[in-house]
């Protein structure tokens, strides 16, 4: 509102038109809801898991929907199945600083759970799922050393890590290098352009490569990074086709307000914040990023990345390691020249598959090794929303600002701000008791100024950390 009210007053009616259509959009998302009934019919679609029940993500009466089912039958994306069970709302997080389910599920546009007590298979009806599902068997198949990288790279799905890794790539800062994103998307166009460069048009490769995208995001299931990355490219090859002077940041603009428009929820999906913050940022700075030293570039495209998205890491991490901006450089340049081009490698001539294995060891030992070294590791979270607020208003005028005493006096003003974030749980006059809701007791009891805490009990052990996310949240 500010930016339209100083720079483009000559846009207000835009404004206010997109701003009714976001209201709109959100009365429609959370009033439209799944009635209830006796009996669903349900087509699966995608996030199939069977294990001792399956459970997957379906849609019944034009709405999308979390199945879990009685039993462990085998389901593939298409069935329909009639389903007698209870429908029921996603319960929200009842401990703060920990992982919220409903928050998730809502910027999936998924508002209900349908457990199930009987079922049926009764039909089968094509859907776009049914690509990605059956290229997930084929890379369990034939890939077995290496398929959680492959699937990583042609699907986005992470499912094949486990949580130490996760934790350990997101410390280090490099979980961007595991998200399909603008580096994976400018890597396939690159080898697209290179293939085609002699055989056929200009305008012909564009068309070629349109499609292959549209196909590579119904493959990834519109995954919120790619689609990002893959509009971006599309409209900005067709804006300087059709001469219509728009730059990137109009463009990222553009995806953005027609994404949340569609779905007023997607900012609670870590990917989507992630995604478009970072290439905002990078967009935003451009003119630090300019220089004819490669590593140099990629040093700073990190440190802008690093500080960008600081505040969304420690909100899901509770801390940070400072050693990863020199490490991301050479993380980067082992993943875009050797993890990633292989991935694909591998994908097309699955005979490569133990070669490659080898090549994600020696890898993942680096990860392990800096993961391990904690000297550089700062415990943090912010307390408020001001201050996130504060700290990224200091960010986007330092990356505007471009007079060199300006950039100092800002730079300054950010370094004082972080420091006195980082202590501001040590001058806390208030003393609270807080009684964490876990299976079994535990009580939490906070002195002022942080002299004395004290907690009594820990509940059952569980797979979500509970007790120790939210003491990490509360700066402990």
């Amino acid at each position: 509102m500010y930016f339209v009210y100083r720079q483009h007053w000559d846009l207000k009616y835009w404004f206010i038109g997109i701003f009714v259509c976001y209201l709109i959009s959100n009365i429609l998302i959370t009033t439209i809801r799944i009635p209830s009934q006796q009996q669903y019919k349900v087509v699966v679609k995608n996030h199939i898991k069977i294990e001792d029940k399956t459970s997957f993500y379906g849609t019944t009466s034009n709405q999308k929907v979390v199945v879990y089912l009685n039993s462990n039958i085998k389901v593939s994306p298409g069935d329909v199945l009639l389903i007698e069970g209870e429908l029921m709302q996603p319960i929200s997080n009842t401990v703060p600083h920990t992982f919220d389910y409903q928050q998730y599920l809502h910027s999936l546009k998924i508002d209900d759970i349908l457990y199930a007590d009987n079922e049926q298979n009764i039909s089968h009806k094509f859907v776009l799922d049914s690509l990605p599902y059956h290229i997930n068997h084929y890379i369990e198949t034939y890939m077995p050393s290496s398929k959680g990288y492959v699937k990583t790279f042609i699907l986005a799905d992470k499912s094949e890590f486990d949580q130490t890794f996760l934790s350990t790539i997101s410390l280090l800062g490099i979980s961007h290098l595991f998200a399909v994103s603008g580096l994976h998307v400018g890597l396939v166009i690159l080898v697209l352009k290179w293939t085609m460069r002699q055989r056929v048009s200009t305008h012909k490769q564009d068309t070629i490569i349109f499609v292959f995208l549209l196909l590579y995001l119904v493959v990834t299931s519109f995954t919120p990074s790619v689609l990002r990355a893959s509009l971006l490219y599309i409209i900005y090859t067709m804006s300087k086709r059709l001469k219509l002077d728009l730059s990137s940041l109009d463009i990222l603009s553009i995806i953005f307000i027609f994404y949340v428009l569609y779905n007023p929820y997607i900012f609670y999906n870590l990917g989507f914040t992630l995604s478009f913050l970072v290439t905002y940022s990078i967009l935003l700075g451009q003119y630090l990023i300019n220089m004819p030293n490669k590593i140099k570039q990629v040093l700073v495209i990190t440190i802008i990345a690093f500080i960008t998205t600081m505040p969304i890491v420690l909100f899901s991490s509770k801390q940070i390691n400072l050693l990863s901006i020199v490490l991301n450089v050479f993380f980067v340049y082992y993943m875009t020249l050797i993890i990633l081009p292989f991935g694909y490698m591998t994908f097309v001539y699955y005979i490569l598959d133990f070669v490659y294995g080898r090549l994600i060891l020696v890898f993942e030992a680096c990860i392990f090794i800096a993961g391990s070294i904690d000297f550089f590791v700062i415990k943090m979270t912010f307390v408020n929303h001001l201050q996130v607020v504060i700290y990224y208003s200091l960010l986007i005028l330092l990356l505007m600002v471009k007079n060199k005493e300006r950039q100092k006096k800002l730079f300054c003003a950010f370094v004082i701000f972080f420091f006195i974030s980082y202590f501001i749980n040590n001058v806390n006059f208030v003393q609270q008791v807080s009684v964490i809701d876990v299976y079994g007791d535990s009580i939490l009891i906070q002195d002022r100024f942080n002299q004395c805490n004290i907690l009594i009990d820990t509940g059952d052990a569980d797979e979500y950390d509970t007790v120790i996310n939210y003491i990490k949240g509360e700066n402990i």
